[in-house]
């Protein structure tokens, strides 16, 4: 469903460990802001962004400005003007990047906290709720002078606070407890005394990290700012895991297809085992797409510098190397629609979001369109790890000509004066409403009556195809990075011939998430709402299997041979032939 987007506030590192990054290249001076940031230097951050804005004026980049000078208790009446000139330009402003004005009320509302004027700073919080109903501006009202204290330690009683409330929230509402072989009640007792021997924020976010990733969904974990990458990515084929490439700025000697053996001191698959633990995810595929890539087992968690030991592809050579923290190269963003005529007049479409719907559509729609003489087409959702649902089903009614039901669906909810209940999708929306909202689309207090109507009648679930239709054969190509909305895309289609899968197992998780907002640093999510296919199918918790599997060697991901992409057109053009 919706994508999450993390407020990453790490721990500081001495900054001897730090890689010299020249600051003569524009991209670089945003690369340091970025890593120093994130690593709480806000003096060596505040420094890179204020060069590079010094020659590349961007309304984006002072907003972040404004949110250094915050962090660091600094310049103080220049995050405030930062703000103030946000919030008056906003309507005219370009560069924004889905900054919500309402994000600028709650950082100058922090301002003013800084400034010891709490009478402004609620009024700043006020103004934006009032907008959208922030839930961050929401937070700050509620912990009003309580704000700006980034560096404030959990109380033990505090500490203990949030982690009944996570379990109750849990216990109350998550949806997959008869689909996992967990004691919820002794994983309390369990985690109970651990809590209480934490000794600072950071053990208890992983301590709870730990204890929610025992769930296996992946739409439930907790959500901090602790995770430090090392840029590294990474193929586990069986028991070897490759190095594949590094994306920071080290010299690093290791080639891609060199064997990874050691980190640490730790066999390769020990180590990964011990990163394995915090990480949330519904099925093996997406675990382990997440240690090859973001989360990859080669991180800064609990030390300041990394020993690999490995072995050379070349030459068999096994060798060492130390790697210590440096700054992410700049990845440039996937566009979110691809298109292409590939050979054979055969069509391709790349699909890498589902976010958001409004300006998708009308781009597919527009590169359907230009293929639509083709003879086939491939729709290619690999890299597509979710955004809005929406998107995946206006997709099916222009390739689709039966009228397709969403997928069906259901929520949890206990009371120990109660038996454990589900509700249908029927039942589930007055009860619901008010208290989890956010799983229906524009229930407002205008439509409610209406939409509880259609919600009954389950019309408003329906897919209804939409002219022009393309009817030609149809390859979905899949992977352990199709994930959540786009795993949405695939269920009405499931059950059906329209398509055709090739690839590898989607990640296997949707959802609605419950969102529990701690302070600035800590949020747990709670998936609360469980999806599957109309025929029965349940792909949360084991994905979609393709109709024809793809095993890459690590040869096709050294020399980029694109083999799924290929066995798909082998595919359609065998099947345009016997048409």
């Amino acid at each position: 469903m919706k994508k999450i987007i993390l407020i990453l506030v790490i721990l500081y590192l001495s900054m001897s460990l730090w890689t010299d990054v020249p600051d003569n290249d524009q991209q670089k001076l945003i690369d340091e802001y970025r890593f120093y940031s994130s690593w709480k230097n806000y003096d060596k951050a505040i420094s890179s962004l204020e060069k590079y804005l010094e020659k590349n004026p961007s309304s984006f980049y002072e907003y972040q400005l404004g949110k250094l000078y915050i962090f660091s208790g600094k310049e103080l009446n220049k995050a405030k003007q930062i703000f103030l000139n946000f919030i008056k330009d906003y309507d005219n402003l370009e560069d924004v990047e889905e900054i919500p004005v309402s994000s600028a009320y709650w950082r100058l509302g922090m301002v003013y906290e800084k400034m010891g004027n709490l009478e402004k700073a609620e009024k700043s919080y006020e103004d934006g709720f009032n907008i959208n109903e922030d839930p961050y501006c929401k937070n700050a009202l509620d912990n009003l002078g309580e704000n700006t204290d980034f560096n404030k330690q959990l109380t033990e009683a505090e500490k203990l606070c949030y982690f009944f409330k996570i379990w109750h929230y849990t216990n109350d509402f998550f949806a997959f407890f008869d689909q996992i072989d967990l004691d919820w009640q002794n994983v309390k007792m369990e985690f109970l005394p651990k809590v209480q021997t934490t000794k600072n924020n950071e053990e208890f976010y992983w301590l709870m990290t730990e204890m929610i990733a025992l769930l296996k969904d992946g739409h439930t974990l907790a959500v901090h700012g602790n995770w430090k990458r090392a840029y590294i990515s990474t193929k586990i084929i069986e028991e070897n895991v490759y190095f594949i490439e590094d994306n920071s700025y080290r010299e690093n000697p290791m080639k891609p297809g060199d064997k990874i053996l050691k980190a640490n001191n730790f066999p390769v698959m020990s180590a990964i085992e011990k990163t394995k633990k915090y990480i949330s995810g519904s099925t093996e595929q997406w675990i382990k797409y997440r240690l090859e890539s973001d989360q990859s087992f080669i991180n800064f968690n609990f030390c300041d510098s990394i020993i690999v030991e490995y072995e050379s592809r070349q030459n068999k050579e096994i060798s060492k190397y130390v790697i210590y923290p440096s700054p992410n190269k700049y990845e440039k963003k996937l566009p979110k629609i691809e298109t292409k005529l590939l050979k054979d007049n055969i069509g391709y479409i790349a699909v890498n979001s589902m976010h958001p719907t409004q300006d998708i559509i009308p781009i597919f729609d527009s590169a359907l369109d230009s293929l639509f003489n083709t003879k086939a087409l491939i729709i290619d959702i690999r890299k597509n790890g979710g955004g809005s649902s929406n998107t995946g089903f206006h997709i099916i009614s222009r390739i689709s000509n039966m009228n397709l039901p969403y997928f069906k669906s259901k929520v949890r909810f206990y009371s120990v004066d109660e038996f454990d209940k589900w509700f249908s999708e029927e039942e589930m929306f007055d009860i619901f409403y008010n208290v989890y909202q956010s799983i229906f689309p524009d229930t407002t207090e205008t439509n409610q009556d209406f939409l509880r109507d259609e919600f009954r009648n389950c019309e408003y679930f329906n897919i209804e195809p939409k002219s022009p239709i393309y009817e030609k054969p149809i390859v979905v190509l899949i992977g352990p990075n199709t994930f959540s909305a786009a795993e949405d895309f695939l269920a009405p289609l499931h059950g059906t011939d329209r398509v055709t899968l090739i690839g590898k197992s989607t990640g296997g998780s949707t959802g609605q998430p419950l969102y529990l907002a701690f302070n600035n640093d800590f949020y747990v999510i709670i998936c609360g709402r469980r999806c599957w296919c109309a025929d029965g199918y349940e792909f949360v918790g084991k994905g979609f299997v393709p109709d024809i599997e793809i095993e890459e060697t690590i040869d096709d991901l050294i020399f980029d041979k694109d083999i799924t992409l290929k066995k798909a057109i082998i595919y359609l053009e065998r099947k345009i032939n016997l048409e």
